[in-house]
């Protein structure tokens, strides 16, 4: 025979002898197959990368003998005088005489990691089926960390094809990640191992395993790079507590007192000073602020600032804190105010702490350990010795 212009024409692939309900591939001018004489009547036809990945993408097609059929166009080739091969058509379609399995494994060619987008991406050697991706087989690792992926918020194909999985990261796996400070922070200590049936390529072949004694080193990382953002924060007057919670992991180090404000309304009122305190350091989504004695006391003489629930609010200034990719919280205004989620009140009766005495003046000064309503003073309460009474 004498073959067609390069590549093969009038050749499909189909899955059944009838055609009913068949998966077809058909070799077409875009490709680029390498057809040859062997002898007179045999050709032999080697397919492309391209080619032979587009087949075993086809997950019913071409798995053995009972699925690997051949349609053959008149104009495919023609003898040596020129008459047109006889046709073989779609409903008496023939069978494959021999047939070798697919047994070559899938290898993970390259990873990236993107915080930007919160997703991990995998390059295969060739073609994988996407529902067949655990992404719990997934770890990433440092010399120092290991935290294995524990659920995904969905799998997708990437641009390129079916030999790139986007896997996206969960909530609960980005949180974790991200409070290791040893780990999935830049290009050297992101690495990745997997498990062996991590992923399968169309013929079940499972890719190969990635050792975590060799694990792959990632190729591209995005950081986060957006501004961390304050969802709520409860606050307790009584032993002046503010948990602060936050959409990512905060840098516990960063978080400054002095970047928050309470209010009394979400829009404008009464205001008070900078808080100071103490911040618990550890790097969370949930973040503990204690003020300090004098602080909080700043904030208890404020009339009809956290008082009770409905005029507790919070004010945010971005140098407040961080997230762990040292972008900066995002603000909350005084024209916008946070209410606390949660509140409770002052309910430790003021103490008095110590008092002078002048004679001379006829004064009596008293000092208690927190602020008091001077109106609520009643004169008759404050008795010096057994008998004498002070006059106010």
């Amino acid at each position: 025979v004498q073959t067609c212009a390069l590549p093969i024409c009038g050749l499909v692939l189909q899955s059944t002898e009838t055609g009913v309900g068949a998966q077809t591939y058909r070799f077409s001018t875009a490709t680029t197959s390498q057809n040859a004489l062997v002898s007179p009547t045999v050709l032999v036809t080697t397919v492309t990368v391209e080619e032979h990945e587009q087949i075993k993408a086809l997950a019913g097609l071409g798995r053995g003998e009972a699925s690997t059929f051949a349609v053959v166009d008149n104009t495919m080739v023609s003898d040596t005088t020129g008459n047109g091969v006889a046709a073989i058509t779609a409903d008496a379609a023939l069978q494959v005489e021999s047939h070798t399995a697919d047994i070559t494994p899938p290898t993970l060619a390259q990873f990236n990691l993107s915080f930007t987008d919160n997703i991990i991406v995998l390059q295969y050697s060739e073609d994988v089926v996407l529902s067949t991706v655990n992404v719990t087989k997934i770890t990433l690792q440092s010399p120092a960390s290991s935290y294995t992926i524990t659920g995904t918020t969905g799998i997708a194909y990437g641009a390129a094809g079916n030999t790139v999985v986007e896997i996206g990261l969960t909530y609960t796996d980005i949180v974790a990640l991200k409070a290791f400070r040893s780990l999935a922070t830049g290009v050297l200590d992101t690495f990745l191992s997997a498990e062996l049936n991590v992923v399968e390529d169309p013929a079940a072949n499972f890719a190969v395993a990635i050792s975590a004694a060799s694990p792959v080193q990632v190729t591209g990382y995005a950081a986060d790079t957006s501004a961390p953002v304050i969802e709520s924060f409860t606050l307790n007057m009584t032993d002046g507590v503010m948990v602060i919670s936050f959409n990512e992991v905060v840098a516990a180090s960063t978080v400054l007192a002095s970047g928050l404000r309470l209010q009394s309304t979400s829009n404008g009122g009464a205001i008070s000073p900078a808080l100071a305190g103490d911040v618990l350091q550890i790097d969370s989504v949930e973040i503990t602020v204690t003020l300090s004695v004098a602080s909080a006391n700043l904030v208890r003489a404020l009339t009809g600032v956290a008082v009770d629930i409905n005029t507790a609010f919070l004010v945010v200034d971005p140098s407040a804190a961080e997230d762990v990719d040292t972008n900066q919280v995002a603000a909350i205004t005084t024209s916008a105010a946070l209410q606390a989620s949660n509140f409770a009140a002052d309910l430790v009766p003021p103490v008095a702490v110590s008092f002078d005495l002048d004679l001379d003046s006829g004064t009596l000064t008293m000092h208690f350990d927190q602020p008091i309503d001077g109106a609520s003073l009643r004169s008759e309460e404050r008795r010096v010795g057994k008998e004498c009474r002070s006059r106010w």
